[in-house]
């Protein structure tokens, strides 16, 4: 992992009074990346905007855009590379409310990535002017940069999910599987992006796979999903999987998909002939395995994107707050596993160990205000 962050350097701040100290920041061009980087087209972190305000999803919440997906997608696909998002020039006129800086470096660096930093036009000029309130600002993103350098312990751990999503995530199988994706993140449903062209075995403690792709398996990922079901575990698949065997037992939890009994587990195909929407697909798989299964919940998160990473010996939970500021409420967190210290990492503050609360095969703890980003730590 490159330490510096990236940056756009501003033309203007190299004669700015007084100096402006850029050290934990690296100058980005795209034609000098280093081989050790993959470098994408992102989006602008946090809450998407239409023209009366807040824009929501299907759920009612705030719909929110991140590339956490993305980079754990990219990072699959080319493993030993630092993937970098890199989000389009604001324009001549647009002022970028200062929080979506931060939400930007917090929701890629969450993911073990970067988000390249471009300032807005106004913000450049009052930094090279030595305005006190933007340069107060840009220390804010100095600390930020700082704290994802020395704590990269903290983001270069596995997903910790019990649910995978399997494709070849390219060609036709594009937008259906990727959106799957991204909206299980929405959705604060954990899961482990699987390429099906180089898998042999499932992962350990998978209670779920959802296969995506609009052409049927191999015959080898088939025998392997079939006896992932078998075994207890729970199959969703698109239209391709075809008709199981047997009649559809009486009762599903979702009116879009048909749920077959395999042995100890389950498949279900949706009812037609169309996968559908992928929103409602990711929707479904939560339905389908149930909350009994979760390895996190959040309560009164409102837009708090959530990503547990780690194993039920060391998690470290990353939050981000895709609004910029605190929730509303009151923020608790449970995290299943049977640990016995809880520590929460921000540069919004210095880190700290939290009460612990035990229910049922986890821990909960009552979080502090969070505007943007912290990560808590539970270890045995």
């Amino acid at each position: 992992m490159i330490r510096q962050w990236p940056f756009v350097a501003p033309a203007e701040w190299r004669s700015a009074t007084p100096p402006i100290d850029t050290a934990e920041f690296a100058a980005f061009a795209k034609e000098n990346i280093s081989t050790e980087v993959l470098l994408a087209e992102g989006e602008w972190a946090g809450i998407k905007r239409s023209a009366g305000g807040e824009s929501s999803g299907p759920t009612g919440l705030p719909w929110v855009d991140s590339n956490g997906w993305k980079i754990r997608l990219l990072s699959l696909q080319n493993p030993g590379k630092t993937v970098w998002i890199d989000s389009k020039e604001p324009g001549a006129n647009e002022i970028i409310r200062f929080d979506r800086y931060l939400v930007g470096m917090a929701d890629a660096a969450a993911h073990h990535g970067r988000w390249v930093l471009r300032f807005d036009p106004a913000f450049r000029r009052a930094m090279a002017g030595g305005d006190a309130s933007a340069r107060k600002n840009f220390a804010r993103l100095k600390a930020a940069a700082e704290f994802f350098a020395a704590k990269d312990n903290l983001c270069n751990l596995p997903a910790r999910a019990v649910t995978a999503v399997i494709s070849d995530f390219s060609g036709a199988n594009e937008t259906f599987s990727q959106e799957i994706l991204n909206l299980a993140a929405r959705q604060h449903l954990p899961y482990l992006p699987l390429d099906k062209r180089q898998i042999t075995t499932l992962p350990q403690g998978l209670k779920a796979v959802v296969y995506a792709d609009e052409q049927p398996p191999s015959a080898q990922l088939r025998s392997l999903l079939s006896r992932f079901a078998e075994a207890g575990g729970v199959l969703m698949t698109t239209a391709a999987w075809g008709k199981p065997a047997g009649s559809p037992l009486p009762d599903s939890p979702t009116v879009r998909y048909a749920v077959y009994s395999a042995a100890k587990g389950r498949i279900a195909v949706p009812r037609g002939e169309d996968s559908g929407d992928p929103f409602l697909a990711a929707a479904d798989a939560q339905v389908l395995l149930s909350h009994r299964n979760d390895v996190v919940r959040l309560w009164n998160g409102g837009a708090m994107g959530i990503y547990p990473t780690g194993d039920a010996r060391r998690s470290v939970v990353h939050l981000i707050s895709y609004t910029g500021r605190p929730a509303a409420d009151p923020v608790s967190l449970w995290i299943q596993g049977d640990f016995q210290s809880v520590t929460i990492h921000s540069f919004e503050f210095e880190s700290k160990k939290l009460p612990v609360i035990r229910r049922r095969n986890g821990v909960e703890v009552h979080l502090p205000p969070i505007a943007v980003y912290a990560a808590v730590e539970a270890v045995i």
